[in-house]
């Protein structure tokens, strides 16, 4: 019995000494994902739209492009660097602006309005993406400092056997800034 509890013994802190973690990611990369991650999107959106110019054209492509870039782009950096709460954090607060601000438009124009209700919701529109567009500037400016302060706290339990204190778990804790 106690050679089959020291063969798993051995093999459990041998596969627990060979895990590593990954190179962390600075906090300028982190900023930089997230900046072009944004930009590039957004201005690829705003090309097209401007491309295509007045008419009956298919928006669709370039309403995503300018969407997900306001929506995704600021969170990556947080989540390259494994910030993934925060990165979510940021999504939902736009998610919520943006929906709010989509009903706030129906309510005021609905589905039949004149030019004087468009006019009104088109304001309210405009007021509800600039919300959106400084919660991405404010995810971008801050992803530097959050990714600073993130500190990774490790535990590792591992089981240890003595010859004269006998069976026993050893509890490692690791901080790192």
């Amino acid at each position: 019995m106690r050679y089959a509890l020291l063969g798993s013994l051995a093999l459990v802190g041998t596969s627990v000494a060979a895990q590593t973690t990954p190179a962390p990611v600075s906090a300028e990369a982190a900023y930089k994902t997230s900046l072009w991650g944004t930009i590039i999107p957004v201005t690829a959106g705003a090309a097209i739209l401007v491309a295509q110019g007045g008419g009956e054209h298919d928006r669709t492509g370039a309403m995503l492009l300018l969407w997900g870039g306001s929506m995704f782009g600021p969170a990556l950096g947080y989540a390259q660097t494994g910030l993934g709460g925060r990165a979510s954090k940021g999504i939902g607060i736009r998610a919520g602006i943006e929906l709010v601000t989509l009903a706030a438009a129906f309510a005021v124009c609905g589905m039949n309005c004149n030019h004087n209700q468009e006019s009104r919701a088109n304001i309210v529109l405009l007021g509800g993406l600039s919300l959106v567009a400084v919660s991405a500037i404010y995810d971008i400016t801050h992803v530097r400092r959050n990714v600073g302060r993130h500190t990774a706290t490790t535990v590792s339990f591992t089981p240890i056997y003595a010859a004269d204190r006998g069976v026993g778990m050893r509890v490692a804790l690791g901080h790192a800034f």
